[in-house]
């Protein structure tokens, strides 16, 4: 599999964070023209919802959906919402960049996209 077409997925899921948050943010605008937001502002909604986006699959990949989901296993019908590690891995740690997981089976998450890293986001 080529670089390109493994990264896609992510550059997918960012791009569309990025243009759901700026629509949103010129909606808001048009709606409201004393609430304007700062470029800070809007950067870090789309910081936020592609945390989300991540943390999301992170839990796809360390629980089992179906078993914690509070109702019973006959409703969840369709595919198993599941994400194995290496999936996740694939989507998400490219080069480490995004975040970090170890190799061991009971490794923990480590993201260091935020708000400072690796700059802050401006005011």
């Amino acid at each position: 599999m080529t670089h390109a077409t493994r990264t896609r997925p992510l550059w997918h899921s960012l791009r569309l964070a990025t243009i759901y948050q700026l629509w949103a943010a010129y909606q808001r605008a048009r709606q409201q023209p004393d609430a304007a937001q700062s470029a800070g502002a809007v950067a870090a909604r789309i910081l936020s919802s592609s945390r989300k986006a991540l943390l999301g699959d992170w839990r796809l990949a360390t629980v089992t959906i179906r078993q914690t989901a509070g109702v019973l296993s006959d409703w969840l019908r369709g595919r198993d919402p599941k994400l194995t590690r290496e999936e996740f891995r694939e989507r998400w740690c490219h080069r480490d960049v995004l975040c970090v997981l170890g190799a061991e089976p009971d490794a923990q998450l480590l993201i260091h996209w935020s708000a400072h890293h690796p700059v802050p986001l401006p005011a």
